[in-house]
């Protein structure tokens, strides 16, 4: 069964590495739930005054900023895990 990231071809290169936390990532994108259960050991660090929590967990820019910081840094083997767990965001 090929999976979606057979389909990009990134299984590959998540087998070679988790990411690294001297290595920051920015994500630029709308508020993201903080207590997911899939970010829960992220080291997802928000900037100084921005808040990036979620008031409404439901709304469209909530999913889709969540989604984007797991794709990112979510735990592997979880819904939408991506390249870089260990690196900083």
């Amino acid at each position: 069964m090929v999976t979606p990231l057979d389909l990009i071809r990134l299984a590959p290169l998540m087998d070679r590495t988790s990411g690294r936390p001297e290595v920051i990532i920015g994500i630029i994108d709308g508020p993201v739930v903080m207590n997911h259960p899939e970010l829960a050991t992220s080291p997802i660090r928000e900037i100084s005054g921005n808040s990036t929590d979620c008031t409404d967990t439901d709304s469209v820019a909530c999913l889709h900023g969540t989604f984007i910081a797991g794709m990112l840094s979510a735990k592997r083997g979880s819904f939408a895990p991506l390249s870089a767990p260990a690196a900083l965001c």
